[in-house]
């Protein structure tokens, strides 16, 4: 609730409640799946195990997460309209490796209606907007108010998708009939029908795979091989996002 607190007094009254310092981003890289970025003055070096030397004073978040993109807008923003910063580590380096990864960045354009534009959480169609985001949490949580009142604060968690890293096909080239390897499985890949969440059968169709589809877009013929393969509804859909993952707007 100590968060929630200074959220709301600084939402009401325009009051910083952090106790970070304020630092102004340095550089941004987009590399692979990675948001690494550098802050001036530079990050100490907190003295982690996992941080290489040479990387001590630079974060990377995955843009694979919700929480990632939303700090790469965030980041952005903060360039564009030299703003000022606050970042918490999260202590570790699970998204990038030797690289600190933070767990939650505070940026005043977002809690301040007099700095312009503001980050926004929309359903999976990208037409219900949710409400305006006020905090990104870690493990891609974030903290957004509420449109219906602007005074009830909502916490959205992306929803929780399990399963297999592949989606595999009866046709080369990852064409024909998509199935995976896990029965009552829920997911969704941005690269297969359209990005929306599929669900898996529960019983298995025994159809042969020739190609299958990693979750970064590449496919591989594989050759003839038996799958125990589980069809797909491709019309699931999840509470909040709908039949797409949420997405974030900057308005």
């Amino acid at each position: 609730m100590k968060t929630l607190n200074c959220l709301t007094l600084t939402l009401l009254a325009s009051l910083s409640c952090s106790t970070l310092a304020a630092v102004k981003i340095d550089t941004i890289t987009l590399k692979d799946n990675l948001v690494i970025f550098t802050t001036i003055p530079a990050k100490p070096d907190t003295g982690l195990g996992c941080v290489d030397s040479q990387q001590k004073n630079s974060w990377a978040s995955s843009v694979d997460t919700y929480a990632g993109r939303a700090f790469y807008t965030m980041l952005v923003t903060a360039v564009s309209s030299n703003l000022n910063v606050e970042i918490d580590s999260a202590g570790d380096c699970k998204d990038a490796a030797n690289i600190e990864r933070p767990a939650l960045i505070r940026i005043a354009a977002y809690t301040s209606v007099a700095m312009g534009k503001s980050l926004y959480l929309y359903d999976g169609a990208g037409k219900t907007k949710l409400g305006k985001i006020v905090e990104v949490l870690e493990n891609d949580k974030v903290l957004y108010l509420s449109p219906t009142d602007n005074t009830t604060f909502k916490t959205y968690e992306k929803f929780a998708v399990s399963g297999s890293e592949y989606i595999y096909f009866t046709e080369e080239n990852c064409v024909g009939t998509a199935t995976v390897a896990e029965r009552n499985l829920i997911g969704h890949n941005k690269f297969f029908n359209n990005g929306k969440y599929f669900r898996s059968a529960n019983t298995s169709n025994g159809l042969q795979w020739y190609s299958k589809l990693n979750v970064g877009g590449t496919c591989t013929n594989i050759g003839m091989k038996w799958g125990n393969g589980f069809a797909l509804d491709l019309s699931y859909s999840v509470e909040v996002c709908g039949n797409s993952p949420c997405a974030f707007k900057e308005e």
